[in-house]
């Protein structure tokens, strides 16, 4: 044995390692970037034509809140002349409370309407948007398995054809050889 043949040749071997390594490196890298560039394409891809859920039932609750809001408009200046004007008012005799002056008992029963309305709008506006999430994620999981398949898949496809044209050449072959024989 050469003195320092070991070394030389250990080096060497570190020297391929780190090669490969930074090829390996490489790779990773340009395929975290096809796949990054796969799922910016199929996000936009998928969100290019995306319009957010309207409905007509939004735009009758919205005209019935202009209603409430002028019916409260209204028992607020009727509970402001029954104060400052000392008006004459009726008032609705309830079993537990007594009687109630109109006044209030119309802004109670506007500030309840309110309430339900803007509760109807908010159930009704969450089972739209769930429904519409619900096609976004399942479209756009469609659309990213699609675009990843081919980012990722697309080597071993081409592999695949490769084996296939030399399995197909070396049969040809052998049957050329056969032939000779």
């Amino acid at each position: 044995m050469v003195p320092g043949a070991d070394d030389a040749e250990t080096e060497a071997q570190q020297l391929r390692d780190r090669r490969r390594l930074k090829e390996m490196e490489g790779d990773a890298e340009a395929l975290r970037t096809r796949v990054t560039s796969a799922i910016d394409a199929a996000v936009a891809t998928r969100t290019a034509d995306v319009r957010p859920p309207t409905s007509i039932v939004w735009s009758v609750i919205g005209l019935l809140q202009y209603i409430l809001t002028a019916g409260l408009l209204f028992a607020g200046l009727w509970i402001a002349a029954v104060f400052l004007l000392h008006a004459p008012f009726a008032s609705v005799d309830v079993p537990v409370l007594g009687p109630i002056p109109t006044p209030l008992v119309v802004l109670a029963a506007l500030l309840l309407a309110g309430f339900l309305l803007a509760r109807l709008l908010g159930a009704h506006a969450g089972l739209l948007g769930r429904r519409w999430a619900h096609r976004l994620r399942v479209d756009l999981s469609r659309e990213l398995e699609q675009r990843l398949r081919d980012v990722l898949l697309a080597r071993l496809d081409t592999i695949d054809a490769a084996r296939e044209r030399i399995a197909r050449a070396r049969s040809t072959i052998e049957r050329g050889v056969a032939r000779r024989d």
